[in-house]
């Protein structure tokens, strides 16, 4: 394994670690919080499943308890739907 592997697999893991103890900022929108966690999502190379893991932080995470069982009712919820759920309610 090369160094530059190493170093890439370690910069995953504390993203990682930094991603899972993520909490929203009080008074911060969600997709603040999205901002955030895509920032550390980029070490990691997620690719496609980028998005969901985002998405599964962020639903954990919702402080609203009325939006966090929008996010959990809503059938096949992509990370899009969910901001759109969010921003929806807050039009309300």
């Amino acid at each position: 394994m090369s160094v530059e592997s190493l170093q890439s697999q370690e910069e995953c893991t504390s993203s990682e670690t930094k991603m899972l103890a993520s909490k929203p900022n009080p008074g911060k929108t969600i997709n603040n919080f999205v901002t955030c966690l895509k920032s550390l999502v980029v070490p990691c190379d997620y690719g496609k499943q980028e998005d969901n893991q985002v998405r599964d932080i962020v639903t954990t995470n919702a402080t609203n308890k009325e939006l966090k069982s929008k996010f959990y009712r809503e059938e096949n919820l992509s990370l899009s739907r969910l901001l759109k759920t969010e921003r929806d309610a807050t039009r309300s």
